[in-house]
């Protein structure tokens, strides 16, 4: 995840050449470097002991991310809003979730059409950090689909238990409406049936793989337990590039139908390539491979070219990076656990990824293009004439303006809708 900046000129995380200071921590041409007195929390050290030592960078993301006793997002709820490392889109403009809320009011549509009488539309959203994109889309419902308040049941799936009492705080109101709303720490007990998956900014945050191609054959960060000068009681870490995963060679042949190295430099700007094979395992615990399912994904990232490729609106590059305190860290091993780790979605690897599960990619746009749709323009003209009754109305103008902006946060984030089985599926032009 990563945060929209109220001010242009805090918007250095979002529109930064990528894979540039990033690419110092990666161990290339130098010993291993060490995050110093940074010590790792025990409870992920403990783990790296137990793997052996050393792990692939993945890995360790995963740990830093999701241990269930250090991880970044299961250890509380203070990473969030201004105080934290980071505000997402629905806390910050209201109208992006209005203009979600039709769109998925228009896949739950479709949807029914593939539900047994009488039963609800499963929603699933995963990771919805603070409750704010699930709290406006059931307050837009509210005002003019509270038809679907009968047909709809949102199902949450959070990991952490201090998150999901957040979001239980925050949609106070809509419960007291009467949507039906479960929380789950997983996804292996959601419904089974036709659903429709969304997430805002989640996949970013799944761990990836980085792969260098420099040499003659590729290789692959990985991630060592080291001890500090403070002896054994603290650890730190070090990075160094050893030998391809076969995690990471089976997505490079999936994806490139290779794991040549001087074949997958064509594709890279800077000699790395992200991969992150945890996509398809993510897809398939949500959805299956049976039901009718709608995956609606907003992030940021691009779709980089390959052979093949029918569109491409980016390139190969070393893009991962963390937030601390809503400033940009190109230390990936430093303050573990307490910093979040994110790298650009490769779009393309999503739409390849839901192919293998029947899922056909009906929609790729910027969420510029989707809010333009909505009706962003004529919102920001109301907003602006509402000035003089409150002034938050031009902070909220200037928010949405921006994401109206191909050129800045509105052009970065994309959306991605993928369908599969049903009447719907014929419906759209395909990615």
């Amino acid at each position: 995840m990563t945060a929209v900046p109220d001010d242009p000129t805090e918007a250095t995380e979002l529109t930064e050449p990528r894979g540039g200071a990033a690419a110092a921590g990666s161990g290339r041409g130098g010993p291993p470097h060490v995050s110093g007195a940074r010590a790792v929390p025990a409870p992920i050290a403990r783990a790296l002991a137990g793997a052996g030592g050393e792990v692939p960078f993945s890995r360790f993301m995963e740990w830093a991310s999701l241990h269930p006793e250090a991880g970044y997002y299961t250890r509380g709820s203070g990473q969030f809003g201004r105080a934290g490392d980071f505000v997402t889109i629905p806390a910050r403009v209201p109208f992006f979730n209005q203009a979600v809320a039709a769109l998925l009011a228009d896949l739950v549509d479709a949807l029914s059409a593939e539900t047994a009488p009488g039963d609800a539309v499963t929603v699933v959203e995963v990771g919805g950090g603070t409750g704010d994109m699930a709290a406006g889309v059931l307050s837009a419902w509210e005002r003019s689909r509270s038809d679907l308040r009968d047909r709809i049941v949102w199902e949450m799936v959070e990991p952490s238990k201090a998150l999901a009492d957040v979001q239980r705080s925050t949609l106070e109101r809509a419960l007291g409406e009467g949507w039906l709303i479960h929380w789950h720490p997983g996804p292996e007990n959601l419904p089974q049936g036709p659903k429709l998956v969304v997430s805002n900014e989640v996949v970013d945050a799944l761990p990836v793989h980085l792969v260098d191609v420099c040499g003659e054959t590729p290789r692959e960060t990985w991630v060592r337990l080291q001890s500090t000068a403070g002896g054994t009681s603290e650890c730190g870490i070090s990075e160094y590039l050893g030998e391809l995963t076969s995690e990471a060679r089976r997505e490079l042949i999936r994806l490139f139908g290779s794991e040549d190295a001087a074949q997958l430099r064509a594709y890279t700007a800077d000699g790395t390539i992200e991969a992150r094979p945890a996509v398809l395992p993510f897809l398939r615990a949500l959805v299956g491979e049976k039901h009718s399912a709608c995956v609606v994904t907003v992030d940021y990232g691009g779709w980089p070219a390959r052979a093949g490729t029918q569109r491409a609106d980016a390139t190969y590059r070393r893009t991962a990076r963390a937030y601390l305190r809503q400033q940009r860290q190109d230390d990936l091993t430093a303050y573990v656990g307490r910093q979040d780790l994110t790298a650009d979605v490769d779009f393309g690897a999503l739409a390849t990824h839901g192919e293998d599960l029947g899922l056909e990619c009906l929609v790729y746009t910027t969420v510029a293009a989707l809010l333009a749709a909505a009706g962003g323009a004529e919102e920001v003209a109301r907003l602006r004439a509402a000035v003089a009754d409150d002034l938050t109305n031009d902070v909220n103008a200037s928010r949405l303006d921006r994401l109206l902006d191909t050129d800045d946060a509105g052009g970065l984030f994309k959306l991605m809708v993928q369908v599969r089985e049903g009447s719907y599926r014929v419906q759209g032009r395909g990615c």
